[in-house]
């Protein structure tokens, strides 16, 4: 350790050595010096004024001699228009001057001045000089010019210089793949990401990378989780890596796997293809390379013997079957390594006046090096049955039964013919249930859903805390005092996790199989388990001192259940033929239980009901009274609680479409079209996909969710959140767009979407149903403002709307009314694009008439400056009377328009090559520019766009083509 510290102190003291000749050849020798000069030219001028010099710790102090001539201001000015040149010598500089009379020209052999100079002067910035020699000649004077001596220039010289190793100071930094250079203090705008904490061990880091750009380069405004500008005073170098295990070693990170495709097997058996004896692939008959040396088989068969397709040929393909199970695996290694806090503080001091040598010479240097490195092994396992399905050989229908049994046991049917068939084998049992036209028979199985996930982090952080200092000269006496400090940390840490939603059971079951759709099934028993929950045992050693540390945590909910006597029924219908002329579509759904026992219960179950009072959700966020939840702008769901963030989910999901005592629920973008409904715990992390296959989610309310699956948005189910169980609810002639409260009723807009519609026009139908999907009353297409949709707002107001359609992003009507709250007077609040509802009334855009725009204006090149030409109107909450907001660029800037805290209302407007946010105060005055954007920095349409505002942070948002994108996430102080 000791020669250790030796070297490190030999190798900073050269570093200082070189440092300190460069700054003095630089401040004295060279002509780009820098004179801080904190005296007055009156006291410059005072000869015999007593110096007494006071400076604190960490400034520099540069007191020029009396003697020294001082040219500034005008003076200076005059001197340097009488240079005429200015040459280096091996004698100095030589400067050739005009005989016109300056104070220059007073000076003799001897004399020392100070001449004030810039970019454009002869010396090209401020020199000292001293004069070795004068020649006075006819038309000019010339000098010989050398460096003075430091104390022939300053009475006070100290320098106290401390250096920081900032990220601003780095110009270029290159780096191999995998491996980024970060911050390590938070974000400007101070998001608290630095803080965040992973639910889920396959999670990774959020990193801030730094940005580095050319001069040319325009600047980039902040926004979070993007590359934000360099902040001066960070004083860390830090590299960040990451190395994905399973990519080095040639693995995939994601696999799935694959069960034999049967629910295709019907049609394969009737498609004939060819094979050779020795063939590995299977072609068409007119395939080149059969040559007369064929055996005709079936694509089914060709399948099940792993025949590959021909490229040559292409014959027909089945689709591939994905299975039950979806196995997500990652192995990856990160950390970091680097400097943080490097400082290096330079002190010299020389006091002319009071003594004739230096006083004080001395540096220190301090830093910390930090090494980190995690390796990070995780398992993400999502469980289900699979769902029966047939498509139609011409591919203009579509039918569908109950889920596949995931894992079947043993099974005895009876095809039409009443044979008995016993099967072994989960492949032979799915090879009976889908070769007959009709089996009835008995099925034992074993059926999971849900997801598990197994997560295991090794850690091994290492820190050198270092401090070196070295006193030259002290007190005008030689020494070398020589001091270093080291502080080494190196900890172990493990933390392993197992967590999931899953309910997995064993039974019995009749079921019925028609062209292989199991369309009926009676559960004679089923006995299983739905268990949710998290288990994490932690482990922390001090590798230094030894001490240790750990513990196991839980949180758990189990109950085990028996079911008897289950009665499901489930056929969808659906066949579409001349692009649509001729429909037909058909759903038969039944679901009875006689018997739902408890074994044993551990833990305790969260209920699943959302109040409105204490609760809230739109496309990006949620609140609840313990935290706020948000995507952020990598697309991750984030909890936010206590100024503690955490991730939830980290895959990519479509939007936020509810929140209740226990979950966060998400809409993904499904595979097949549609989107999939998943529930996220909100404290545990642990997410399951409840529904897959929806159209529409129109409604979620204080127990249910309302929506349509693809296959059929005529209908719309109820899903109980309690008991995961869906029933059909309701039933239209047209597609369902809408379905809202209405008191105690469900108002449902329904539109025509027929092959006729779509060349003549579909109207919009209104109805009402009770909550049991009985209809109330049909509003028809010429509906009166009585039986608009009418929504109370803060118990202040009405706004009546003629719905056509919902979004998550915004909803469409036709015409939108104020109404007052006892409704008795309303106003039409008709605007160009739509409206806004808020406490205080209903924001919509309009026209500004022709006779109130401004007259046109031109800049100093003759083009025109453009405009508004639209403005935000206001229906106020407290009589509908129209009042003039603000002009705007964009007819969609008032969907941003949101009342923050502070009182002040933010919105966002367009022009064509900006997006800019604007601020107003509460009475829409005091209009100011909060941000710019650069249309190409942030490309979007506030067509497509939205904003909310919730605890003080603004999140503006897009959803375009089934995808939802924070864009910007600003904190309102």
């Amino acid at each position: 350790m000791k020669k250790k510290r030796i070297i490190i102190a030999s190798v900073l003291a050269v570093v200082v050595v070189l440092g300190l000749a460069a700054g003095a050849i630089a401040l004295f020798y060279k002509p780009q010096a820098k004179v801080n000069d904190y005296t007055t030219g009156e006291q410059q001028m005072e000869n015999d004024r007593a110096i007494d010099v006071d400076v604190g710790e960490g400034e520099a102090c540069a007191v020029i001699s009396p003697l020294v001539n001082y040219f500034e201001g005008d003076e200076a000015d005059k001197i340097n228009s009488s240079i005429k040149s200015i040459q280096s010598t091996t004698e100095g500089v030589v400067m050739t001057t005009t005989t016109t009379q300056t104070q220059m020209s007073e000076l003799g052999v001897g004399d020392i001045f100070y001449l004030e100079g810039s970019e454009d002067s002869p010396f090209e910035q401020t020199f000292i000089g001293k004069v070795e020699s004068k020649t006075v000649s006819n038309n000019e004077i010339s000098y010989i010019v050398d460096a003075p001596a430091v104390d022939e220039v300053f009475d006070v010289l100290k320098i106290d210089c401390n250096e920081e190793l900032t990220n601003d100071k780095i110009s270029v930094i290159e780096t191999f793949d995998g491996v980024t250079v970060t911050e390590t203090s938070p974000l400007e705008e101070n998001f608290d990401l630095s803080d965040i904490k992973h639910s889920d061990d396959a999670t990774k880091p959020i990193v801030s990378n730094l940005s580095y750009k050319n001069a040319e380069e325009p600047e980039i405004g902040q926004m979070a989780d993007k590359k934000p500008p360099i902040k001066v005073g960070d004083k860390a170098i830090v590299f960040d890596y990451e190395i994905d295990l399973l990519d080095k070693f040639g693995l995939n990170e994601k696999d799935k796997t694959e069960f034999q495709d049967v629910y295709m097997i019907q049609e394969g058996y009737t498609v004939k293809v060819y094979t050779t004896k020795t063939g590995k692939t299977y072609h068409r008959s007119d395939c080149r390379y059969l040559q007369g040396n064929k055996t005709e088989t079936t694509l089914t068969d060709a399948k099940n013997k792993g025949l590959k397709a021909c490229k040559a040929c292409t014959p027909q393909v089945l689709k591939d079957d994905k299975g039950v199970v979806d196995y997500d695996a990652e192995l990856k290694l990160n950390g970091r390594i680097g400097l943080e806090n490097i400082s290096a503080d330079i002190t010299f001091d020389w006091n002319v006046m009071e003594a004739t040598e230096i006083q004080e010479l001395a540096v220190k240097v301090d830093g910390r090096f930090v090494a980190e490195a995690t390796l990070n092994a995780n398992v993400h396992i999502d469980l289900g049955g699979r769902k029966t399905q047939v498509s139609l050989p011409f591919g203009a229908g579509h039918l569908e039964g109950l889920r596949e049994k995931m894992f079947p046991l043993a099974f005895v049917g009876f095809d039409t013919t009443l044979k008995a068939v016993t099967a072994s084998g989960n492949d032979g049992i799915r090879q009976v249930t889908s070769a007959m036209p009709l089996t009835l028979g008995l099925i034992v199985y074993a059926d999971a859903s849900g997801s598990i996930v197994l997560g295991s982090t090794v850690t091994l952080n290492a820190s050198y805390d270092f401090s070196y200092t070295n006193e030259f000269i002290k007190d005008g006496k030689l020494i070398n005092d020589t001091k270093f400090d080291g502080n080494p940390s190196i900890s172990f840490d493990m933390v392993s996790e197992l967590k999931g939603d899953i309910d997995a059971h064993i039974g019995a079951s009749v079921v019925l199989y028609v062209f292989n759709l199991n369309v009926l099934e009676l559960a004679i028993a089923r006995a299983g388990t739905e268990a949710q929950g998290m288990v994490k045992c932690e482990f922390h050693k001090n590798l230094l001192s030894g001490e240790s540390s750990g513990g196991w945590t839980h949180d758990i909910y189990l109950r085990g259940y028996a079911k008897i006597l289950v009665l499901e029924i489930k056929l969808k219908a659906k066949i579409d033929i001349l692009w649509g002329f001729v429909e037909f579509s058909e759903e038969i759904g039944y679901r009875l239980q006689w018997k739902d026992m408890t074994l044993f219960e551990l833990g305790k179950k969260g209920t699943a009901r959302f109040s409105s009072s204490d609760m809230s959700f739109t496309s990006v966020t949620a609140k609840d009274k313990s935290a706020t939840y948000y995507m952020d702008t990598n697309g991750q769901l984030i909890r936010k609680s206590n100024g503690n963030t955490e991730v939830l989910y980290s895959d990519t999901f479509f939007v936020i479409c509810g929140i209740d005592e226990t979950y966060i629920y998400i809409l993904r973008v499904a595979d097949g079209g549609g989107y999939d409904l998943y529930r996220i715990h909100k404290t545990q992390g642990t997410s399951r996909k409840i529904l897959e296959s929806i159209a529409y989610l129109y409604l979620f309310d204080s127990t249910d969710i309302y929506f349509s699956y693809t296959f059929d948005t005529k209908v719309a189910s109820k899903f109980d959140r309690e008991t995961l169980n869906d029933e059909y609810l309701i039933e239209c002639d047209d597609e369902i767009r809408i379905v809202a409260n209405q008191g105690n009723f469900l108002y449902v807009v329904t539109q025509d979407t027929s092959f006729f519609a779509s060349f003549f026009g579909g109207g919009n139908k209104c109805y009402l149903f009770d909550s049991y999907g009985n209809k109330i009353a049909d509003y028809g297409e010429n509906v009166a403002l009585e039986n608009y949709l009418h929504t109370a707002i803060d118990d202040t107001y009405y706004f009546a709307a003629r719905m056509t359609s919902g979004g998550f992003l915004r909803g469409v009507a036709d015409t939108v009314y104020w109404v007052s709250a006892n409704k008795s007077s309303n106003v039409c609040a008709e605007g160009v694009s739509g409206w806004n509802p808020l406490d205080e009334g209903i924001f919509v855009t309009q026209d500004i008439p022709a006779e109130e725009l401004p007259a046109e204006k031109t800049d100093s090149e003759g083009n025109v400056i453009p405009e508004p030409k639209f403005r935000i109107v206001l229906f106020r909450a407290s009589d509908g009377q129209k009042q003039n907001v603000q002009p705007v660029f964009s007819n969609q800037a008032f969907f941003t328009l949101c009342h923050a805290d502070n009182g002040r209302w933010y919105y966002f407007d367009q022009t064509d090559d900006e997006l800019i946010l604007y601020s107003l105060s509460n009475n829409f005055g005091g209009k100011a520019v909060e941000k710019k954007f650069s249309l190409e920095e942030m490309p979007c349409s506030l067509t497509d766009a939205s904003m909310v505002i919730m605890d003080n942070t603004l999140y503006f948002y897009t959803i375009k083509d089934n995808t939802t994108t924070v864009l910007y996430r600003y904190t309102i102080a």
